[in-house]
């Protein structure tokens, strides 16, 4: 005899309270998913929210990187002394050219960083500089070292003076 078979017999006030207790078991279950579902969706909700960060981050950190490689070799010795708080005089005495060229350098500059003085040229390159290998900075800045201002720039014997010194890398029109 099935369970079926067996409740047929049942009284119905038996067959109602236990329908209602069943009933009253679903609720219970369904709040319980409910929560779960509600519970899951704000977890998901919050990881996505931490992996929209991430990503943002990650792009950030590729978008800043990316400033170097867009600079010529030229662009890079200029921000390298612009960091280190080298003046236009200076900048020309290195490269060999007038102030006012000096001046071009550094515009060309601060338009390839999107940026339109000093300080924010410094701003904007300071942390992919500190970020970035010296061999990645090698590869950015078409073989100039990431400490060439440092160590290298205006003494007689700088290895890297002929980069500086191609045609290709002249600013103006060209150049930027």
């Amino acid at each position: 005899m099935g369970m079926d078979a067996e409740r047929e017999g049942e009284p119905l006030e038996k067959r109602v309270e236990r329908v209602e207790i069943e009933n009253g078991k679903i609720k219970s279950d369904m709040k319980k998913l409910e929560k779960m579902v509600s519970e899951l969706a704000k977890s998901h909700a919050e990881l996505l929210t931490e992996m929209r960060a991430l990503v943002s981050g990650v792009n950030s950190a590729i978008d800043e990187m990316g400033v170097l490689h867009k600079l010529t070799v030229k662009q890079h010795a200029t921000l390298q002394m612009i960091i280190n708080g080298a003046s236009n005089r200076d900048i020309a005495e290195v490269f060999g050219v007038t102030e006012n060229t000096a001046k071009v350098h550094v515009r060309s500059l601060a338009k390839k960083l999107g940026v339109t003085s000093r300080s924010q040229i410094v701003a904007k390159a300071l942390r992919p500089m500190e970020q970035i290998t010296d061999a990645g900075y090698m590869a950015a800045s078409k073989g100039l070292p990431k400490n060439w201002a440092t160590e290298f720039c205006g003494k007689e014997d700088d290895p890297y003076r002929s980069l500086l010194a191609r045609s290709d890398d002249a600013a103006g029109p060209a150049g930027n």
